[in-house]
């Protein structure tokens, strides 16, 4: 019982470990964008899954907070006019 135990608690501390170097320390955390959506992969699938697909939805609202370049999850930054951020 003590190695899950042992298990879940490692396991906690990497998430954490990791969603702390995204927010604060990755190259890429100055974009605009939901702290949620640089910390996890999950933050899209909640909008998928538990709001029943309001991901599409949600995209037009975070275009409107943070305009046409946003942090959309970790690996994926979105740009309205990528012509406009490649020059």
């Amino acid at each position: 019982m003590h190695i899950i135990a042992a298990l879940a608690c490692t396991g906690l501390a990497v998430v954490t470990i990791q969603a702390l170097y995204r927010i604060f320390f990755h190259p890429l955390r100055k974009f605009p964008g939901p702290w949620a959506a640089a910390a996890t992969y999950y933050y899209r699938g909640y909008y998928d899954v538990v709001k029943g697909g309001g991901w599409t939805e949600h995209m037009v609202e975070l275009h409107k907070q943070y305009g046409e370049l946003e942090c959309l999850s970790i690996r994926f930054r979105f740009a309205k006019k990528a012509r406009q951020v490649l020059l």
